[in-house]
């Protein structure tokens, strides 16, 4: 609705996903998963086997895969551009290269520094999500920076594309050290993502990594260049969860679990109408207990010890998964629940909440 609604040319489909099993044992959770994904989505979803799944990806690699069609795709700098020119046109005014550097209680609002200048502001709302800082210690405590990489291949041949994703869904899979990936926009190219390291390193160096994981799934590809790479960070938080809520008076949306497109975009908008009074009632993720843990403060110092004990599950390709309905899969319910509407969002946090219990 918002990209209808703003004409924001994003190059918005609704594509659907295909989560590739990197184990049998993943892909009878996935079996069990599929009327979950039917009840929360109101759209198709079904556990494709191996025998089948040549009809989503042009690869052996999994062990059959599970497609959910209330997902849908678009182009995020396209899709942030049209969310800046939005306001533009309803007369706001944006200020973007300025850091803040401190916001202090004035009378009923707050006084807000910044390297520019200052200003008085009614409300202040933190949505800094993989790159908070400093300046909000307590929010850094509670959210996890965690790299992103992607490359993109030089336009491939024709046919290729076709053949290696016939269907053109996002494909994601279930190894913890999980790979996302994607035909571009036009369908000439592989947009190709994953966590290639469990430290900061530079997209240049993140590059070959990932280059070789796509290899592994497509070896066809060996001699397909690498004309772009990117890397940017995501938020994790302990508990796997979005969060929105306040905290001294600030307002914050943080912690999108990788998804912040999707997830960002809905807690912004309950952000603005919980300020503006026109919520109807509070989102399911506003509010909710938003834990740390004894000593961290922001530096994920333990990510590396992390991804060796997930690359080496990966490795042993264990028989019990973490399902989308639970800890740090959950997200792709969440997502395509956030894509449907506020009700969706609703039922799959009750249903976390009791995946969790249990």
């Amino acid at each position: 609705d918002l990209i209808a609604r703003e004409g924001i040319a994003a190059d918005y489909a609704r594509s659907g996903r295909f989560l590739g099993a990197w184990s049998t044992a993943h892909f009878r959770r996935m079996e069990g998963q599929v009327e979950l994904y039917r009840q929360l989505t109101g759209m198709r979803a079904e556990a494709l086997a191996p025998a089948r799944q040549r009809e989503e990806i042009g690869s052996d690699y999994y062990r059959g895969g599970l497609v959910a069609e209330a997902f849908g795709s678009l182009h995020p700098a396209k899709y942030h551009q049209g969310l800046a020119e939005a306001p533009r046109k309803a007369g706001a005014r944006l200020v973007d290269g300025t850091r803040v550097t401190g916001a202090a209680r004035d009378g009923g609002g707050f006084r807000v520094g910044t390297a520019r200048g200052d200003f008085a502001a009614r409300e202040v709302v933190v949505a800094t999500n993989g790159y908070t800082g400093a300046l909000t210690p307590w929010m850094r405590r509670r959210v996890i920076p965690v790299g992103s990489y992607m490359v993109a291949t030089e336009p491939l041949a024709p046919g290729v594309a076709q053949e290696i994703l016939p269907t053109g869904r996002m494909i994601s899979d279930s190894k913890r050290v999980m790979a996302y990936y994607r035909l571009s926009p036009d369908g000439t190219r592989v947009l190709f993502g994953g966590r290639a390291s469990f430290r900061p390193v530079s997209a240049r160096v993140a590059a070959p990594v990932l280059h070789g994981r796509m290899l592994e799934i497509w070896p066809r590809l060996a001699g397909t260049r690498i004309t772009h790479a990117w890397t940017g960070n995501v938020a994790f938080t302990f508990d796997f969860l979005p969060h929105m809520g306040m905290h001294e008076g600030v307002h914050y949306a943080l912690g999108c679990q990788g998804s912040g497109v999707a997830m960002m975009s809905y807690l912004g908008n309950q952000l603005a109408l919980k300020i503006a009074g026109g919520a109807n009632r509070a989102s399911a993720f506003d509010g909710l207990p938003f834990p740390t843990r004894p000593l961290y403060s922001g530096n994920p110092w333990f990510l590396p010890a992390v991804g060796l004990a997930y690359r080496v599950r990966d490795w042993l390709a264990p028989s019990a998964w973490v399902d989308p309905g639970h800890l740090g899969g959950l997200t792709a319910l969440v997502v395509a629940a956030v894509a449907l509407g506020s009700d969706s969002v609703a039922r799959v946090h009750a249903a976390l909440c009791e995946a969790v219990v249990a």
